[in-house]
């Protein structure tokens, strides 16, 4: 098994698509940090980066919404999005980015078109395209 050292994840290189021209492979790279992951300090979200250390996976913690756009991945908290934050997280969606929520609250849900109906999932996710 391979790790990455700690702090490394400057100098990764995500590899976004694997192209076969005439026979030869060509990387299209992306220098974008692949993940970003913004939660409320002493929440029980911390866990979240507990597991990302744990496998392995470069990320960046965020302390605030407004450069999400520089990533791939996006991983937020339980928290309640401010109206301002809205904003960034259109211009994250139409740079194509990938956002996973963990119970998501008030204006997240109004913006995703989404309700809490108190029930949980027990065998999956509940997986969102947005087609806008």
């Amino acid at each position: 098994m391979c790790a990455l050292k700690k702090n490394s994840y400057k100098n990764v290189r995500i590899f976004k698509q694997v192209i076969q021209k005439g026979g030869k492979l060509s990387l299209q790279i992306s220098h974008k940090p692949l993940i970003g992951l913004y939660y409320e300090e002493s929440s029980p979200d911390i866990i979240l980066e507990e597991i990302l250390v744990t496998e392995g996976l470069p990320y960046l913690r965020l302390y605030s919404l407004e450069k999400i756009d520089r990533f791939s991945v996006i991983i937020l908290g339980t928290i309640k999005v401010k109206s301002h934050e809205i904003h960034f997280l259109e211009r994250f969606f139409q740079n194509k980015g990938v956002l996973l929520t963990v119970q998501p609250q008030g204006l997240l849900l109004d913006y995703l078109e989404i309700e809490n109906t108190g029930q949980t999932q027990t065998d999956g996710y509940l997986n969102i395209q947005m087609d806008k």
